[in-house]
């Protein structure tokens, strides 16, 4: 039996679900727990000096160097968190807070360029990308540093965000070493985003930003038990990321509550010129605050996707204690908050699990223009590169030529870089536009749009594990990733060869392990994604019933540090 013991004090923290009402905000230093703290408790004991940013910051890194050996983190530039913390400090005292962020520490996925700074590197988890100097923050980084936001320490990921082959480990990296569940001993927590969704499953950082592709936030979120946003396409830049699929790649947030994660997303998202991408959004963003309202699925037509993740005709890994779990969630919560059911809402460009997951070869199709001008791209926003690194080929050989380290038995793909490499096209080659114009037509007039205006509904449903997250990354769509429930206690992993158990590849699923429930919109439909995941967080509070296991959950609070 898995030992949660440790979870004693997280009940009275989350009455509200991360609300604002006083009663849950008005909190001393000595009754805040880190495990479940929100931007908006900690920002009023910032304000009234019940707390420092130093002391918060000092506190966060502690619970860092306590649970090392889950490897959620890669990089801690310490003595800049510090200096960047002091400063924040010194605004306060003056009366020039910066707002709701300043004083805030963030975990920052290992593929989002940090400025060049001591002790921390940005290299997408890769040897290859060691000693490269990074010219600037990432666009979405400089935002959050001019909110006063503390750009903590860098989260482990799925190696070049599970870019470059088919069968990598989740959350594995060269650099990072392998990201396991505060849930399960030798849990799999799902990829690419790992680090971040585990850090804030244990309360690492206030704030987490991680990058999808096609499922590697809403993945990770639902198997850590927290919330993850993927924006549509383009609503938060890319410049500065390093990319995998221009067309399908967003930054995002991964945090413990919707409400935090609105905040977080309203300080990231804006057009910019670095990025082609974010010239298209809307010219003032909503305010994502203002939609997160208790009864926010009063009245809303919702879509349950059932063959994504009941298929007979494809693998499935779910247990079926998990499906029974869900169903029992989406049939007693939503008609009760006033939601209408579509049950079921099949996506009209695919009568099949197996349809959506034979979608992913269109996916990478794109890969030959799209990966290789994107990482060589990123290679030259380097203002010093590693030594013999200029294109994707050279890293290609890097991984042959340290095959040891990069390519170690059952962690040896680079298919998908090989391929890109091999076939490499131009971003105007008419194969890559037919192909991207095919892509946009199924996932989007013939998929998502299609569906929603056949039923006539506002938004889609399914488990954050399943394969939906292929549409919405094809579409360049929005999902937001809510908790709905943890397998039970009898839960048996799927089987491993005697390799992938000797050199200790994650296991999937597991007793206690946390799934969650993704709703997914058309463009730009963010702000209704979160009331729906708002309204339905409120209603269940799911992340609040179970805790990770006592190993993994570090002790170190506010009152343990000095200043």
């Amino acid at each position: 039996m898995i030992d949660r013991s440790s979870s004693s004090s997280r009940f009275v923290m989350q009455s509200n679900g991360g609300g604002a009402t006083a009663a849950a905000t008005r909190l001393s230093m000595t009754k805040i727990d880190l495990l479940e703290a929100t931007v908006e408790q900690l920002h009023q004991c910032l304000d009234r000096g019940d707390i420092t940013a130093v002391q918060l910051c000092k506190a966060y890194l502690a619970r860092i160097e306590e649970t090392r050996h889950l490897n959620a983190v890669i990089d801690v530039p310490t003595e800049a968190a510090l200096k960047e913390a002091e400063e924040s400090d010194a605004r306060r005292k003056a009366g020039k807070s910066l707002g709701i962020l300043d004083g805030i520490p963030v975990l920052v996925k290992d593929n989002i360029a940090l400025r060049p700074t001591k002790g921390v590197q940005t290299t997408a988890g890769s040897l290859a990308l060691e000693g490269g100097i990074t010219s600037a923050d990432a666009t979405i980084v400089a935002k959050l540093r001019s909110a006063g936001a503390i750009m903590l320490a860098t989260a482990n990921l799925t190696e070049w965000a599970n870019g470059r082959g088919e069968k990598m480990p989740n959350g594995w990296s060269a650099r990072g070493g392998q990201c396991t569940s505060p849930y399960h001993e030798r849990g799999d927590v799902c990829g690419s985003s790992s680090g971040s969704g585990v850090g804030m499953a244990i309360g690492l950082a206030a704030l987490a930003l991680g990058s999808e592709t096609c499922g590697s936030i809403c993945m990770p979120a639902g198997r850590c038990n927290v919330v993850g946003i993927k924006p549509t396409v383009g609503l938060t830049s890319r410049y500065g990321c390093i990319p995998i699929l221009a067309s399908c790649d967003s930054p995002g947030p991964m945090t413990r509550t919707v409400r935090d994660s609105a905040i977080l997303l309203q300080a990231i998202v804006g057009k910019d010129d670095d990025d082609k991408h974010s010239l298209d959004q809307p010219d003032t963003p909503p305010d994502y605050l203002k939609a997160l309202t208790a009864d926010g699925l009063s009245g809303a037509r919702i879509g349950v996707l059932r063959s994504v993740y009941t298929d007979a005709s494809a693998d499935n890994d779910f247990p079926q204690s998990m499906i029974d779990m869900y169903n029992e969630q989406i049939a007693s919560v939503f008609p009760k908050l006033g939601a209408t059911l579509v049950d079921p809402a099949e996506l009209i460009c695919s009568e099949s699990k197996k349809d959506l997951e034979v979608l992913e070869d269109a996916l990478f199709a794109l890969s030959p223009a799209e990966m290789c001008n994107g990482i060589n791209s990123f290679i030259d926003f380097l203002a010093t590169r590693p030594p013999g690194i200029n294109t994707l080929r050279d890293i290609v050989s890097f991984n042959s030529s340290h095959a040891s380290e990069e390519l170690p038995a059952c962690r040896a793909s680079q298919a998908h870089f090989i391929k890109a490499v091999e076939n490499a096209q131009e971003m105007d080659d008419p194969a890559y536009l037919t192909q991207l114009a095919s892509n946009y037509e199924i996932a989007r007039l013939k998929g998502i749009d299609a569906t929603l205006k056949k039923y006539n509904l506002d938004a889609l449903i399914a488990p954050s594990d399943s394969c939906i997250r292929v549409l919405p990354g094809l579409a360049g769509y929005p999902l937001i990733s809510i908790p709905c429930g943890f397998m039970s206690e009898d839960t048996r992993p799927l089987e491993q060869t005697d390799e992938e158990r000797e050199h200790g590849l994650p296991i999937y699923p597991g007793p206690g392990v946390p799934f969650g429930i993704t709703f997914v919109g058309t463009a730009y439909s963010e702000a209704k994604l979160l009331k729906y995941g708002y309204a339905y967080e409120q209603a269940t509070q799911i992340r609040t019933k179970q805790a990770p296991m006592r190993s993994a959950t570090p002790k170190t609070q506010l009152a343990d540090v000095n200043v």
